[in-house]
């Protein structure tokens, strides 16, 4: 009876592993299956939806799981490498990331992290571990290229500005820390927009703070006369209130400024003309009355 109970209890210690294992397929080559007898894989880890747990770590003061799975309650379904806490901590590991090692061979003693996806936020760094936003990048240029693979956009940053550029980084738009812009150029001074090269458009709308010069229609307008005027461009070779050739080149053209002095200029100059229009007319009267006192010295036949 000893003999017998033995007996059994050694059968059943050795049958016990035997039915643990027996769903997995650990083969001296080929594909390895958990909870699979038949892997499809390098690495088969079983039919069916939900968690597949790979890995535990226990680093910093919560443990983690990293693992995959299939439909985990996403709408589409999806495939997905999921990181969370073992012990109902939100997400255990505070980043998801890829490394590389420092060194060049084995052993390895320090790592560098090239993508982090904190697991709380969803932010993605690249070049940093600590994304600001959903996709946040350091230390590098971000190339996107459409499918007729004509052009690429390029975007990042180098000596102070924010480029985006076609192809290459530097082509295209530079913005400056104080949000000034320029195409085609970084020499922004302290204008908003730079650009070197031509502007076209259909159509400008610029605003001005200064009154529009139609006040010089009105009645109290103090026009200068003609001599002084003649006096003023013989000195200084341009009309009054308008920018000299010098100045245009050394400072370029305020065009709101040149436009609301040309039409005050223009409506002087109707003024003017208004004027001598109505001498005209009046030396014109003067002289049909002058006539009409003088007789005819012309004879008759």
């Amino acid at each position: 009876m000893l003999r017998a109970a033995i007996a059994f209890l050694l059968l059943f210690s050795f049958a016990i592993p035997r039915v643990l294992i027996a769903q997995n397929t650990f083969p001296s080559s080929g594909n390895v299956g958990i909870n699979n007898t038949s892997p499809k894989a390098l690495l088969d880890l079983g039919p069916g939806n939900g968690v597949k747990q790979l890995f535990y770590g226990s680093g910093g003061s919560l443990g983690y799981y990293w693992g995959a799975g299939v439909n985990l309650g996403q709408s589409p379904n999806e495939a997905s490498i999921f990181i969370g806490g073992a012990s109902g901590a939100c997400c255990g590991a505070e980043n998801f990331a890829i490394v590389s090692a420092d060194q060049s061979a084995w052993p390895y003693t320090s790592y560098t992290s090239r993508l982090v996806v904190n697991s709380q936020t969803g932010y993605t760094g690249i070049g940093t571990v600590s994304p600001r936003g959903k996709l946040d990048i350091w230390g590098g240029t971000m190339y996107i290229t459409g499918s007729g693979l004509q052009g690429t956009l390029v975007g990042g940053s180098a000596t102070g500005f924010a480029y985006v550029g076609c192809n290459t980084l530097t082509n295209g738009i530079a913005i400056d820390p104080g949000g000034n812009v320029g195409i085609g150029t970084t020499s922004l001074g302290t204008n908003k927009l730079a650009v070197e090269g031509t502007i076209a458009a259909r159509k400008v709308l610029v605003t001005v703070s200064n009154p529009f010069p139609d006040y010089v229609f009105d009645s109290t307008y103090q026009l200068a006369p003609l001599s002084s005027l003649a006096q003023y461009i013989h000195q200084h070779h341009h009309l009054p209130e308008m920018p000299s050739a010098d100045s245009v080149a050394a400072g370029g053209l305020d065009l709101a400024n040149n436009q609301e002095a040309l039409l005050k200029k223009v409506e002087e100059l109707t003024l003017y003309v208004i004027q001598q229009q109505q001498t005209i007319e009046k030396q014109a009267q003067d002289i049909d009355e002058l006539k009409k006192r003088i007789p005819s010295t012309v004879p008759s036949r």
